[in-house]
């Protein structure tokens, strides 16, 4: 390819010419004229552009086949389209151009959204291989310059290793269930697809996990332990770079989707039992006990404050991670807590007795012998039956009132 003396993607049709139809060497070196200089008039037909008169088109030609040694011999036969376009696909598989069902509108197997001019009769084609498009930011869509009719079905004789063949899901949003559909697929492209009257576990399975990485993970349902669990590891790796633990970003999570979640999707046939998975447990069950006994340690859920509550932690990556107690349980507290070996301060949220904030630190120490006065002050008023001591840092710490002190 290296030595065709022209771009890649016309050296490949080159060779794929030189090595499968020999014959048709010359109208390859001519193709690949054509293409590097299109012509400006025309109805987009790239089969009628390869044989209209062209001076400067036949000596590019006799370039190439003079520097591969081969002789410039024009054959008597004119190419036909089938030739054409299995030589097309070897240099532009992506620009294989499905119809959308309207004139003129068509998709690329590489996503891009394609049309040819109003006036080519190109548009009216069920297909299309466009080797020649223009692509501009301003608009959605690109313009197909040059192409050959195609019909997409003859991809399984002629190139089957484009073809990809897939189950996959469509949602009824109405019901909150979804049919299961088999698809041959050439890139973003549906050459084929069957309705899957009664699927199997094992194809219903495929499909979800096809579905889910395709609509993202929101289309899960995301409960409060989960996302922290995703969290935790992610501050993990911020904070411990050198330990071995399974990533929590999304990228991660939906790269390796069918190592932990396809477990979990045994018969599953709707939205409601795809709700109820335990998705805590299938990310959990993603590290070994001892990884597990590690973050539990080093990030834990929860605090256990002096009276014996249990009080949950909330982690945010931007943001330090906040824990909310009532502040005469946090009596006799004099160093703010901290997860990650001690590297990361833990944010206290100081409740009132009716759990409602009053003061957010990050320094028990300075707010008890500093701005606790003013909340003294305040809280006594408010709340007489509550314990409200001069020397909190020293205090006894109680869930009671006094009187029950």
């Amino acid at each position: 390819m290296a030595g065709a003396g022209t771009e890649p993607r016309h050296a490949a049709l080159w060779l794929y010419t030189l090595n499968e139809f020999p014959q048709q060497i010359y109208w390859a070196a001519r193709l690949i004229a054509v293409l590097e200089e299109p012509p400006r008039e025309g109805n987009g037909n790239l089969l009628h552009d390869l044989t209209h008169p062209s001076a400067r088109w036949d000596k590019r030609a006799q370039q190439l086949l003079s520097a591969a040694g081969l002789p410039v011999r024009k054959p008597a036969q004119p190419p036909d389209n089938d030739w054409l376009c299995r030589t097309l696909l070897q240099g532009f598989p992506d620009r294989i151009a499905g119809n959308r069902g309207r004139f003129g509108i068509f998709q690329l197997a590489n996503g891009v959204g394609a049309v040819t001019d109003e006036s080519s009769p190109l548009g009216n084609e069920n297909g299309l291989v466009a080797p020649l498009i223009l692509q501009n930011e301003q608009y959605a869509n690109a313009r197909i310059l040059r192409a050959v009719p195609f019909e997409l079905s003859q991809l399984q004789d002629i190139a089957p290793h484009l073809l990809k063949t897939e189950n996959r899901l469509t949602r009824d949003e109405s019901r909150g269930t979804w049919q299961a559909w088999r698809a041959v697929t050439c890139g973003q492209l549906i050459i084929e697809r069957r309705q899957l009257a009664a699927p199997s576990a094992d194809i219903v399975r495929e499909a979800l996990l096809g579905w889910i990485g395709e609509q993202g993970l929101s289309v899960l349902t995301w409960r409060d332990e989960s996302q922290q669990l995703l969290i935790r590891l992610q501050l993990a790796k911020i904070w411990f770079p050198e330990k071995t633990l399974p990533g929590g970003d999304d990228e991660t999570l939906r790269e390796t989707l069918a190592v932990w979640l396809s477990p979990y999707l045994n018969n599953v046939r709707n939205q409601q039992q795809l709700a109820g998975i335990d998705l805590y447990g299938a990310l959990r069950q993603r590290l070994d006990w001892s990884q597990q006994q590690w973050l539990d340690t080093q990030f834990p859920r929860h605090f256990d404050v002096p009276t014996g509550s249990r009080i949950p932690v909330e982690y945010t990556l931007d943001k330090p991670p906040v824990m909310a107690v009532r502040i005469q349980e946090m009596y006799g507290v004099g160093e703010t807590p901290s997860v990650a070996q001690g590297r990361l301060p833990v944010t206290v949220s100081l409740l009132s007795p009716a759990h409602r904030p009053i003061q957010v630190t990050a320094d028990l120490k300075a707010f008890w012998a500093g701005s606790y006065r003013e909340v003294q002050k305040e809280m006594k008023g408010r709340y007489p039956k509550h314990f409200w001591p001069d020397d909190p840092a020293n205090a006894q710490p109680t869930k009671r009132v006094k009187k029950f002190m």
